[in-house]
């Protein structure tokens, strides 16, 4: 019997560009030192909306329905809003400027054909900047008032990724999107 790739936590996400990428990075280093060099991205699984791929479907299926997807999508512009928080669970995450473009992704994807975990969260597209559970309400705060990267960026690459150990993504598929 062939090995279960998607037995643990795995998402798609579109990946955020290297600039970009170091600006979270950044703020990371500064609120949540431990997740600072995870990349960055914004998930369209796994996080919020639809949960995680789920096990028991075969790879070759679930990266062919991935690369249809992406084909039918062309990059795009976006840019991040403003810093949100759960509160008391140190969760918190720049909201983007145009959710609406994320909203219809995340629902195409729903439609795809692969088989997704339940997940309790609404879908709200975001790029995450800390998992603390220890945040004080003081760094809370001052996390709040973090001005977003103020120029807008292309979104144009897809990837799957896996939490085999927490902290320790590994890429399974890319794909730039529209090819």
């Amino acid at each position: 019997m062939p090995e279960d790739t998607f037995i643990y936590p795995t998402y798609i996400v579109l990946d955020l560009p290297p600039k970009v990428v170091a600006y979270i990075q950044a703020v990371r280093k500064i609120y949540d030192p431990d997740r600072a060099m995870l990349s960055a991205e914004v998930s369209l699984s796994g996080s919020c909306g639809i949960g995680a791929i789920a096990p028991g479907q075969e790879e070759k299926e679930v990266f062919a329905c991935v690369d249809r997807f992406a084909a039918a999508i062309a990059p795009f512009e976006s840019g991040f809003s403003e810093v949100k928080g759960f509160r008391h669970t140190g969760i918190y995450y720049f909201t983007m400027r145009n959710p609406d473009k994320f909203i219809d992704l995340h629902r195409r994807l729903v439609a795809t054909g692969i088989c997704f975990t339940p997940n309790p969260w609404p879908f709200e597209p975001h790029c995450t900047l800390t998992l603390r559970n220890d945040m004080p309400d003081e760094l809370a705060q001052q996390l709040l008032q973090t001005p977003p990267p103020s120029e807008r960026f292309i979104l144009d690459t897809l990837s799957v990724y896996q939490l085999p150990i927490a902290n320790t993504p590994q890429l399974l598929h890319r794909i730039r999107l529209g090819n």
